[in-house]
Parts: structure tokens; C-alpha cells; sequence
């Protein structure tokens, strides 16, 4: 229940318009007062490393995990039925358009402070380039999440700025994979330390897998995906730091944005 008022599994669900950006079919809806994204399965994309029509079901199990963690790095998500068929329904939030903390800027600007440097480019007047991203603690928890659901599209856009600091991570349709597949532009704190609250989060969702979080989770995704989950949490916890890139996967997703 949303303020007490609003069911988003049983209430009506009224499609708005169709968000023309995404890759895969979503539409902006409404239930009652609350606005939603509504992603039918019937809309999804195959991909050819992703088992077919399963995408919404990763967008909520990519929730359940994150209110595991206790972070609300995932706006509410639930899995319902709407006018195109079954889908992801997610909880709309509208970002402050006065923040970027995922940008790109001249090499030459990158701010002393308060930022991480990812990826050096240039432009096409091969002007130097950097891809920047806040130093904060909201981002990198969002990291820490998207090292344990194995994200494989952590894009800027995908990273929702709240007016009070929040950040929000949308779009975990490609999660979940008991292969490597971490693709991100949160690659900043590599090889630094986990803090004690990060540590503590993860060690609440590998908890939580032998209980009620692995239990919903077994609905929604395979038997050797949620081995995979378990063994990304226990190799965090034991190495202690943020990975860096490895493997033959791209480690960015592309575009950045």
C-alpha cells in the first residue's frame, strides 16, 4: 500500500502515455493517485544472454533485495497485471533536474573534490574528456547494490537524484546473472574499502537468502541464480572492497547515459 490509500497490485491501472526512451516497452501510468512505470513482459526485448519474458521479474527481485539491504535504493516494485498483460509496476519518482551526480566534463574541470574520476575520452575535437560521478555515501551504496545484484546496465540516467540527497537506481531488468555481467558507470571506488554500514548491508541480504528473502526470490529467479547471489555476497564480505573490472565483459555500459 502506497499512504495507506493506494493498492498498486489491485487497483486499477490506467496507462498515461508510452516512455519512448526505454529499449523495452514502458509506459507511464497511473493507480488511483499515484503515478507508475508499467512494463508489460509482452513488451520485453529477447536478449541473447537473459532467458526471455523474465525482466520484470528481476526489476522485483532487484527490489526485494534492496529493501533487504534497507538502503530504498529501488522505488516500491511489484508484479501485477495491467492492460497489456503481466508486467513490472514500479512506484514513479521524479528526479531534481538541478542535480547531476553522474556527468561528463572537460578533463580540465574535474572538481578537486567530492567527485570520482571513471573514464577518459575526448571529444570530436579530441578535447580531453572525463566521466565523473559524486563522492557520496547514497551512491555508493547504490554500488554496493549493484556489485551484489550483478547490474549489467548501471547507466547515468538510470540513477535518479531525490531534492534531499537520495539516489534511486532504476531499470534492473538485466540483473541477476550467475555470470559476470557487472556493467556500470560507478566504478570510482574501486579497490576501496567496504565501510561498516556497507558491510552490515550485505551481510543482511546473504542472512536473509537461507530466510524469507531467498524464499521470494526462489519464485523469481533460477536455482543457480540465487547460488550466484550468495556467492557475489560471500566474495564481497571476504575481500572487503569495491571490485574493479574483470573478465572479457565491457565494464561500461553504453552509451554512459
Amino acid at each position: 500500500m502506497i499512504g495507506d490509500e493506494v493498492d498498486l497490485v489491485a487497483g486499477e491501472l490506467e496507462l498515461v502515455g508510452r516512455i519512448t526512451v526505454a529499449s523495452n516497452a514502458t509506459f507511464l501510468a497511473t493507480i488511483g493517485d499515484v503515478q507508475v512505470v508499467y512494463k508489460p513482459v509482452t513488451g520485453e526485448r529477447p536478449l541473447w544472454d537473459f532467458p526471455d519474458g523474465t525482466l520484470a521479474n528481476r526489476e522485483r527481485a532487484a527490489y526485494l533485495v534492496s529493501e533487504a539491504f534497507g538502503w530504498d535504493v529501488v522505488p516500491t516494485t511489484y508484479l501485477r497485471d495491467g492492460p497489456l498483460g503481466p508486467g513490472m509496476v514500479q512506484v514513479w519518482r521524479e528526479p531534481d533536474p538541478e542535480q547531476d551526480p553522474i556527468d561528463i566534463v572537460p578533463a580540465r574541470a574535474v572538481p578537486p573534490e567530492g567527485w570520482r574520476a571513471v573514464f577518459q575520452g575526448v571529444d570530436d575535437d579530441d578535447q580531453p574528456l572525463t566521466l565523473i560521478h559524486e563522492d557520496s555515501p547514497a551512491l555508493r551504496r547504490m554500488a554496493v547494490f549493484d556489485i551484489v545484484v550483478n547490474n549489467a546496465d548501471r547507466k547515468g540516467g538510470h540513477v535518479l537524484p531525490m531534492p534531499a540527497g537520495h539516489r534511486y537506481g532504476v531499470d534492473h531488468g538485466v540483473t541477476f546473472h550467475e555470470e559476470h555481467k557487472l556493467r556500470t558507470v560507478l566504478w570510482g571506488w574501486r579497490g576501496d574499502a567496504l565501510d561498516p554500514s556497507e558491510r552490515a548491508g550485505v551481510e543482511r541480504v546473504l542472512a536473509d537468502l537461507d530466510g524469507d528473502l531467498g524464499q521470494r526470490l526462489s519464485a523469481l529467479l533460477s536455482d543457480d541464480e540465487l547460488a550466484a547471489l550468495a556467492t557475489r555476497c560471500d566474495r564481497l564480505l571476504r575481500r572487503g572492497t569495491f571490485p574493479g573490472p574483470r573478465g572479457d565483459m565491457p565494464a561500461f555500459p553504453w552509451p554512459f547515459f
